[in-house]
């Protein structure tokens, strides 16, 4: 009997082990699901984003936005067309210049003063 009794405790022992490691694989198995749905969605943000991105490139290398920068941030304007500006309930037309109102170049203005 105490063979039997001695190879009983020994299947319970090694079930009681089988068991345990099975749970604790089952409980990691469980927190790495838990990260994978973590970083599924920070990776759907990180694709909105970079879709977000590169419309806004797209938008940055039209001609429309190179355009618009030249007006707003440089003054630029098209030959005859007329801007206005409104400062502190001021109007201020501003023309662009044609070829005979521009001025002459250092150059030519000298020449003109010595000639």
């Amino acid at each position: 009997m105490s063979k039997r009794l001695i190879i009983q405790v020994l299947w319970l022992v090694l079930g009681l082990y089988v068991c345990t490691t099975l749970a604790k694989s089952l409980v990691q198995l469980y927190q790495a699901s838990g990260r994978v749905a973590t970083q599924q969605a920070k990776l759907e943000s990180l694709k909105s984003e970079i879709a977000g991105l590169n419309s806004e490139l797209e938008y940055v290398r039209s001609y429309s936005f190179l355009e618009k920068t030249a007006r707003d941030k440089l003054n630029l304007q098209r030959p005859g067309e007329v801007i206005l500006m409104v400062y502190d309930n001021h109007l201020v037309v501003q023309q662009t210049q044609t070829e005979a109102e521009q001025p002459l170049p250092f150059w030519q203005r000298w020449l003109r003063l010595f000639m």
